[in-house]
Parts: structure tokens; sequence; C-alpha cells
């Protein structure tokens, strides 16, 4: 999916203080995630042991009974490409697993 397809099948876009992500998009698709990639290829690794990590959240306008939220989880930097039958990997968003 191309930049402008996203918006419209997922409801996810840039804006010029970041990014903007719809729970309904105009395809109907409820929910979206995002994954951070360092290139085409892999996830980007971050190395958070005594260090710190901030962002801003912009929650005005999310309604009552909404979560937004931003977590951390350990992923392969490839997305299990080249793991049993997985040849897509990151660059298709494959990996993740929060179970």
């Amino acid at each position: 999916v191309d930049l402008v397809g996203y918006e419209s099948v997922y409801g996810v876009r840039s804006i010029p203080t970041g990014l903007e992500m719809q729970f309904v998009s105009d395809s109907g698709t409820m929910g979206s995630r995002v994954y951070m990639t360092d290139g085409a290829d892999e996830y980007k690794m971050f190395k958070l042991k005594n260090r710190e990590f901030t962002f801003d959240v912009d929650v005005s306008t999310l309604p009552c009974g909404m979560n937004g939220a931003l977590y951390f989880i350990e992923m392969d930097k490839l997305g299990g490409k080249g793991t049993g039958h997985n040849n897509a990997g990151a660059k298709y968003g494959t990996g993740y697993c929060d179970a």
C-alpha cells in the first residue's frame, strides 16, 4: 500500500507534527498499528537500558472509552524473514507477537 492508500485503508497519515491515526478509516478498517523501521527491510531497534524515551500524544479528541497506547515489545529485527515460510519480513509488518 502506498502512502495515499495507507490513509484511506488504515486511517494513518503524516501530519506536520508527527502521525495521526483514526480508529475507523474511510474503508471501514477499525484500529491500526504502525511499526518503526530502519530502512525498508528492518525494524528500528532501540537500546533503552538506562536511557529515556519521550513522546507527546494529543488525546484531546480521543472519545471516551478509547485506548491510545505506545509500547515496546521485543521483535526480530528482520521480522522473522527467512524463518519457516516467512518470505515477507519487516517490510510487510510480520514478526509481531505480544502474547
